[in-house]
């Protein structure tokens, strides 16, 4: 019963917040006046005896993919960093539009199913 009363108290606190917390907006005070530009992210890694043959091929065909849409002008950037010893590679893109990325991510998904070590994350190129 205590622990209820509990979580009753840290829930009507956390409603409270909510309000109080104001949303972050630019400097200029215009919420909109930024576009949106998405990015996608995808990591091939490797488990002590470097990236698997399957991942490698699926960093090859998003890089050729990639480099194609950068040309078509889909793609505004593309950042490839190598993160590891033994060819782990981070392999992300910044689209110029949010159905573009989210077209992409999903080819992506398909393109990696089952295929262990790739991981696909929608987070910025840095």
């Amino acid at each position: 019963m205590r622990v209820i009363s509990v979580l009753k108290l840290s829930l009507a606190a956390a409603a409270m917040l909510v309000h109080a917390v104001p949303s972050p907006t630019p400097a200029d005070g215009n919420a909109g006046s930024q576009p949106f530009a998405p990015h996608v992210a995808l990591y091939v890694l490797s488990r002590g005896q470097g990236v698997p043959e399957e991942a490698r091929t699926v960093l090859e065909q998003a890089r050729a993919r990639f480099s194609m849409l950068e040309d078509s002008g889909a793609i505004t950037r593309i950042d490839e960093r190598r993160i590891g010893l033994e060819g782990e590679t981070r392999l992300c893109a910044e689209f110029a539009n949010e159905a573009d990325a989210l077209r992409e991510h999903g080819w992506l998904e398909r393109l990696a199913a089952g295929v262990e070590l790739v991981n696909l994350a929608l987070e910025p190129c840095q």
